[in-house]
């Protein structure tokens, strides 16, 4: 396993294959591994599984108030997902800040985020099946939520220029990426495999590409890859006090 991208305190894990003429074997986690990059785990409390039946759905942001804050390792089995942490740890020089990462069961990359981290996905695809490992049990009464659509989050991808349009970093068949190896594009401009290239070349984009800076608010279309389906909420996080108003 090997980090391959870093914004904030967020880290995007890519583990190794062993492949022969069977297929392939990775380990999904290992919790020495976790430690020999400096990443904080302190044990394993539960494997989580997820599914989201329909694309454009947002789940989250979610955390649990101390002393049970999580930290959290991030990955997809089934489909595809724009997974998201933002920093509510007051005293961090980041807190409010937001970043994201694009997840997906073919590229088979990982997130994690920190203990002080809230977290949350929208689903790019139908059937979309989520997995996340934790380092604290769940605990009903420190469970919480944070209101998505929080206009005081700063958005880092956002505040990024300049940015490509979602069907900018399509490929001519239509697929998201052109190959595996992609697993960022649209609101982020570069890609987040820093062996991929922009279908415009690295770094590039088209005036009339372009978009406006406006860093408030998580862009959770992935810069209209998908229409947020704001109806399909738990009443959890219908319910959600916005970043300012939480218990941390």
């Amino acid at each position: 396993m090997k980090i391959i991208n870093q914004k904030l305190d967020c880290k995007l894990l890519q583990p190794k294959l062993v492949k022969d003429v069977r297929g392939w074997f990775q380990v999904a986690f290992s919790i020495e591994d976790m430690h020999a990059l400096g990443l904080p785990f302190e044990s394993v409390f539960q494997v989580n599984h997820s599914y989201t039946a329909k694309k454009g759905v947002v789940r989250g942001l979610n955390f649990q108030k101390r002393p049970y804050n999580q930290a959290k390792l991030v990955r997809v089995l089934k489909g595809a997902v724009y997974s998201v942490g933002v920093d509510i740890d007051p005293k961090s020089s980041n807190y409010g800040k937001a970043c994201g990462f694009y997840l997906s069961a073919a590229n088979r990359y990982m997130m994690y985020l920190p203990n002080t981290y809230a977290h949350g996905f929208t689903a790019l695809e139908d059937d979309t099946e989520l997995e996340y490992v934790t380092d604290q049990r769940y605990v009903e009464e420190a469970a919480m939520s944070i209101q998505y659509d929080d206009d005081d989050i700063v958005d880092t991808e956002k505040a990024k220029s300049p940015y490509a349009t979602a069907s900018a970093g399509r490929s001519k068949t239509g697929s998201m990426f052109s190959g595996e190896k992609s697993t960022g594009f649209g609101a982020f401009g570069i890609f987040d495999d820093p062996d991929s290239a922009s279908p415009f070349g690295r770094g590039f984009v088209p005036p009339e590409l372009q978009q406006p800076k406006d860093d408030t608010g998580i862009d959770w279309t992935m810069n209209g890859y998908v229409t947020i389906e704001k109806d399909i909420r738990s009443e959890k996080n219908i319910q959600a006090p916005l970043l300012k108003d939480i218990e941390f």
